[in-house]
């Protein structure tokens, strides 16, 4: 059960993370005008990094589990899966925010404010600003943001585990059929 989890486990880490270091190369450090796009770009690649948790998950079916796959195995595998990325991106998003990008916390929120003002009334406004302030020192911790990197890219490959494992569970070993 350990040779899906870290076989796949290391090629979605290295998608998420190489195709964010790729995007840095390529586009540089993200400013105020590219922060939309980045959302984008980033949700986009946790959700395609995440992939191989289907293929773990057939891997094993097919060649470990004798053609069986339930529920839970299915769902503990895919978790193993998504557990490695999300280790991994948490740790490029530290080096991120603290070497690469050092400003980030500060521009991003800065983003986020002028955003919310334009969609929000007066009210609506100044209440979301007396929230972001009272947790600004949260969001700007470094092992904060890290942990909520992990959540993100682990919760959206428990999801992914969940759905794989309904679709691909098969109770008992399906007989070869020779047409």
């Amino acid at each position: 059960m350990n040779r899906p989890i870290l076989r796949f486990g290391a090629l979605s880490a290295a998608i998420l993370v190489g195709v964010n270091v790729i995007t840095l190369l390529l586009l540089g450090v993200p400013d105020a005008e590219s922060y939309g796009v980045g959302e984008i770009i980033g949700y986009a690649t946790i959700i395609v990094s995440l992939i191989p948790i289907v293929f773990a998950l057939e891997y094993y079916r097919d060649r470990e589990g004798d053609g069986r796959l339930g529920f839970w195995r299915g769902v503990g595998i895919g978790a193993g899966v998504a557990a490695l990325p999300s280790v991994v991106f948490a740790i490029y998003n530290l080096i991120y925010v603290r070497w690469i990008d050092p400003d980030f916390s500060e521009n991003y929120l800065q983003y986020a404010t002028d955003r919310a003002r334009e969609s929000m009334t007066s009210d609506e406004f100044h209440q979301y600003a007396a929230q972001l302030e009272a947790q600004q020192s949260m969001l700007s911790d470094p092992l904060f943001q890290m942990g909520i990197m992990f959540l993100t890219v682990f919760l959206l490959g428990l999801l992914i585990s969940v759905i794989s494992a309904l679709v691909l569970q098969r109770k008992t070993a399906r007989a070869d059929s020779g047409t």
